[in-house]
C-alpha cells in the first residue's frame, strides 16, 4: 500500500493543479478530467466549481454541462432524481 501511494505521489508531482487540458475544444483542468472519468464509470453527478471564475459545471453519464446557473444546476439535479 505504501509503495502504491508513494508511486502516485511521485506521478502527481509532475502535474500542477493549474495544468490545463482540452476536452471538446474547451479548456479544462484536472478536476474536469476527473469529473468526466467518474461520470463515465458510475451514475454520479460530478459537480465542478471553478476557483477562478466561480462557474459551475457538471459531468453526468460522460456529458459535460458547462457554465450552469444555480437554477440550471438545481433543475439538472432534481430532474435526474
Amino acid at each position: 500500500m505504501w509503495l502504491k501511494l508513494r508511486y502516485l505521489q511521485q506521478k502527481q508531482s509532475h502535474f500542477g493543479s493549474g495544468t490545463r487540458y482540452t476536452l471538446n475544444g474547451q479548456g479544462c483542468g484536472l478536476r474536469h478530467r476527473a469529473a468526466m472519468g467518474i461520470s463515465q464509470v458510475s451514475d454520479a453527478h460530478a459537480i465542478i466549481v471553478s476557483e477562478e471564475t466561480g462557474s459551475i459545471s457538471v459531468a453526468y453519464k460522460g456529458q459535460f454541462y458547462l457554465r450552469l446557473s444555480a437554477e440550471e444546476l438545481e433543475s439538472l439535479l432534481t430532474k435526474e432524481i
